[in-house]
């Protein structure tokens, strides 16, 4: 009889924990990652994993849904639950599923847009409605159990490529002392932090001036003009990048009077050597006239269209409008002086 009671408390403790175990037997989840974790990306790309979530348990339950971003380098990065990739519409938080019901969804990664480099660790985190509602130290497992699930994505940056579409003055040109220093790139440099400088070669000596950054151009700026028959280098540095092109200015700056006939615009040397003449020159032009000197094909394709600086246009020949390289052979010049023109031949020796 002593021990009646205590098998009986016995059996009813069984009978609790087997029903609390019953009842929590019904709350269970399963998450999959059908993505993978690792994943390079663009500056200002936006990333998806996706995945599915299932209640894996025998009663409706309602699983909360929340992502985040653990660590980061490189700037502000966003992570956003999202239905689908092509509206990506927001994903609410809480999700209602019946037994055995599957949830499609996303992750969308939005990586910082002025970056060159860096990277992220976001965590997505699926919990069932029961496991939410019992936390650490009410005597229920709070890890490691079906009914939390998560996933660690970790994302890095791949640096654009930084390309220079044009530089002024081109690779082995002659040109005036008075000229612009400019190099045209791809995308904006402002993001690799570049500097630039013109050296006199022949010293080794820096010319003084300043750089300006204007969209996707970068420009050096003398604070005097430059030398006579000398070599410059110009060089550019900055972010993982490097670039540096020669140029040498003429034998005395060109002082040119109005010129009133076109006729006497000369084009020379001509036949024009590309490797041993360095360039061809259309001159003497006026000086205070808008003056247009265009090159085309023998088939009247446009080939470049000339700038002229003190009554002179330079060409080197190296390459035409669209970047591609110049071939041998004849081709015709059209110069444009007020209301006249003048037509001519050239030849380009490669």
């Amino acid at each position: 009889m002593r021990y009646s009671g205590l098998i009986r408390g016995l059996c009813l403790c069984g009978l609790i924990m087997l029903s609390v175990s019953a009842a929590y037997a019904g709350h269970n989840l399963a998450m999959s990652n059908l993505t993978g974790i690792n994943q390079d990306i663009l500056p200002g790309e936006a990333w998806y994993c996706h995945y599915m979530v299932k209640n894996t348990g025998d009663i409706t339950d309602v699983i909360h849904l929340s992502s985040e971003v653990v660590s980061n380098t490189g700037g502000t990065w966003t992570t956003l639950l999202v239905a689908d990739k092509i509206t990506s519409s927001l994903l609410a938080s809480s999700q209602p599923l019946t037994a055995g019901e599957t949830l499609s969804f996303y992750a969308k990664i939005i990586s910082p847009v002025a970056a060159i480099s860096g990277s992220c660790t976001i965590k997505v985190l699926a919990v069932n409605s029961y496991f939410r509602e019992h936390g650490a130290g009410d005597g229920w497992p709070v890890s490691g159990d079906a009914d939390a699930q998560q996933d660690v994505l970790s994302i890095r940056l791949i640096s654009p490529a930084l390309i220079i579409a044009s530089t002024t003055p081109s690779e082995s040109s002659l040109v005036p002392i008075e000229t612009s220093i400019e190099a045209v790139f791809n995308l904006d440099p402002a993001r690799w932090n570049l500097m630039m400088s013109l050296q006199d070669e022949s010293t080794g000596i820096n010319v003084a001036g300043r750089v300006v950054l204007q969209g996707n151009s970068l420009r050096f700026i003398t604070d005097f003009p430059l030398a006579a028959s000398k070599q410059y280098k110009a060089v550019i540095s900055g972010s993982g990048f490097g670039h540096e092109w020669r140029f040498a200015t003429m034998a005395k700056e060109v002082k040119v009077e109005s010129v009133n006939d076109i006729q006497s615009v000369v084009n020379y040397p001509n036949p024009f050597n590309i490797t041993t003449d360095g360039h061809t020159a259309f001159s003497p032009l006026s000086i205070n006239e808008d003056v247009v000197v265009e090159i085309y094909t023998l088939d009247g394709e446009p080939v470049q269209t000339l700038t002229y600086q003190n009554g002179t246009c330079l060409w080197n020949g190296q390459k035409n409008k669209n970047g591609n390289k110049v071939s041998s052979g004849i081709y015709i010049y059209l110069i444009k002086m007020k209301a006249e023109t003048k037509i001519g031949r050239m030849t380009v020796i490669r």
